[in-house]
């Protein structure tokens, strides 16, 4: 108990540091420092466990840095920059573009593969317990004695099951097939 309320504090200080960082990047006007405040935005939602907040950060994170060599590239020809400083931005913001869109494409293929395990493990218990349950109904010696159902309701019960094992058991299948 005392390991999970210790989690559940460390993700509610997480979540607190992400939007400390996406209201510093809100309030940024350099849009280097804006992206670079949504990738740490970004990087705490991921560690709270928020993956779609987390994507979006990174996402956005890539667009500021986008938009940076062009605020240099104005501040440059109004005099308040180097051709140094134009070219340095570039490249750091270039970088720094390329790691946040390569950490958003990442994060889409965890929550991509967390999505695919979900569904084979209710495909498996549906195929388990569609097969299973078919089994008990169509042999009405075990069920239509104890629960008071004719042969008829029975074996109704039993095809349904039996279906249900079935399509469960084509999705499982189907899902195991497919690469990560």
């Amino acid at each position: 108990m005392d390991k999970r309320q210790n989690s559940q504090e460390i993700r509610a200080a997480k979540r607190k540091e992400a939007r400390h960082y996406e209201s510093l990047a809100s309030s940024e006007t350099d849009s280097y420092r804006s992206g670079r405040d949504c990738m740490q935005a970004a990087k705490s939602w991921r560690r709270a466990g928020d993956y779609n907040r987390a994507l979006k950060d990174y996402k956005k994170a890539a667009l500021y840095f986008d938009q940076a060599p062009e605020e240099t590239r104005e501040d440059m020809e109004a005099g308040n920059a180097t051709v140094k400083d134009f070219y340095f931005t570039t490249k750091i913001a270039s970088k720094a573009a390329l790691k946040a869109r390569r950490n958003a494409e990442r994060l889409e293929k965890v929550k991509k593969r967390e999505w695919r395990g979900l569904a084979g493990k209710v495909s498996a218990v549906a195929t388990i317990l569609g097969l299973v349950g078919s089994l008990f109904f169509f042999s009405s010696n075990l069920t239509g004695n104890v629960i008071g159902l004719n042969q008829t309701s029975s074996n109704v019960i039993g095809a349904i099951l039996l279906s249900i094992g079935i399509v469960g058991a084509f999705f499982y299948f189907v899902r195991r097939r497919q690469p990560n």
